[in-house]
């Protein structure tokens, strides 16, 4: 049974269930109860890691969806794909932007995460942060505001202009200072 994640907001989705026994069940169950050694256990014995529920999520978008900084690291390792579309079209993207953890959102962009990717209703990830609530929503709206400048800036270069090397990820547009000290009001 789907069940709400967020009561007290408008989350633009339901969170699914795994309706079977078995490898894939045990791997959504992990996510859930946060049991990195099992979810571990479970990957190396060779279980997909983008198994879906019956919704059509995958333990990255759960994880990602319920802010579990530390499964996603472990899910990614493992090869998960941040722009696996659900039943109704979201990703992990999405999921980690109505969770407004830049850190999650940051991780799924440097494996290769797409921000432009919508819905079936037309929703971006942006979408999905703007109804995340009044007190985080304006942070990760900032936060994907500089993502998505940084890489216009990249692809804006004139031919023949080197690139000029950045730390290699988006974590670093976390640490400037203006979102850090964002941050750190939260």
């Amino acid at each position: 049974m789907a069940q709400a994640v967020f009561p007290h907001l408008h989350c633009p989705v339901k969170l699914g269930s795994v309706n079977t026994d078995g490898p894939g069940a045990q791997l959504h169950q992990h996510v859930r109860e946060r049991s990195l050694h099992k979810l571990e256990k479970q990957l190396k014995k060779g279980v997909d890691v983008d198994t879906v529920n019956n919704l059509g999520q995958t333990p990255l978008f759960c994880a990602s969806l319920l802010s579990l900084a530390k499964v996603v690291d472990v899910l990614l390792q493992y090869g998960a794909n941040p722009n696996h579309r659900c039943d109704d079209g979201s990703t992990p993207v999405h999921a980690a932007a109505f969770s407004c953890s830049p850190w999650i959102l940051s991780a799924l962009l440097d494996v290769g995460g797409d921000l432009r990717l919508h819905d079936q209703e037309g929703r971006t990830a942006r979408d999905w942060a703007e109804v995340a609530g009044p007190e985080l929503s304006p942070r990760m709206l900032k936060f994907m505001q500089s993502c998505v400048t940084h890489m216009q800036s990249l692809t804006q270069q004139s031919p023949g202009e080197e690139l000029k090397r950045t730390s290699g990820s988006s974590n670093s547009l976390i640490r400037s200072p203006s979102l850090l000290s964002l941050l750190k009001r939260g």
